[in-house]
């Protein structure tokens, strides 16, 4: 779907703000972070009123970037699943999104030590590449490539916690 003029204003002024955002959440907290964002959404959601698909996105992008912020701010993975199971009731824009914030969660279960989660999470995430992977169009081969080398380092990590003896 080609967008129209004014979405892809709004969409490129979204997307500086955003940015613009992330610069400052490097010192700040995931609160600030999240009540800014939330601000901006307002603000967008009032001016694209009357389109729906540019609404949806713009809702999407803020649920996005609200769980990326909750894993780089360290919240439980209690409150990053709930963030991640708002992205799967607003659905993905493509679904790459879906395997790269699939990804994102994965990463963030092994390093707060939740293992089992993060091999279900990767096991999901291996399925839907090769479902991905079935097309014939030569980005998402691409595509497929670059995630089948994030889930081996995940798969790789995992297996090396497997390995640590616990201490005693």
């Amino acid at each position: 779907m080609k967008l129209t003029g004014d979405q892809t204003r709004h969409a490129r002024a979204f997307a500086r703000e955003v940015d613009a955002l992330w610069m400052g959440a490097l010192n700040g907290t995931f609160r600030e972070f999240a009540r800014r964002l939330r601000a901006m959404e307002r603000k967008y959601l009032a001016a694209l009123k009357n389109d729906a698909v540019s609404t949806l996105e713009v809702r999407r992008r803020v649920a996005e970037n609200i769980l990326e912020a909750s894993i780089f701010h360290k919240c439980t993975l209690r409150f990053c699943m709930e963030k991640l199971n708002e992205n799967f009731r607003l659905g993905f824009s493509n679904r790459w999104r879906e395997v790269h914030f699939r990804l994102r969660y994965a990463e963030a279960s092994l390093l707060r030590g939740s293992s089992k989660t993060a091999i279900r999470m990767v096991c999901e995430v291996a399925d839907l590449i090769s479902d991905l992977e079935r097309t014939n169009r030569k980005y998402d081969k691409m595509q497929a490539e670059t995630y089948r080398v994030w889930v081996a380092r995940i798969d790789a990590a995992i297996e090396e916690r497997g390995r640590r003896a616990p201490r005693s």
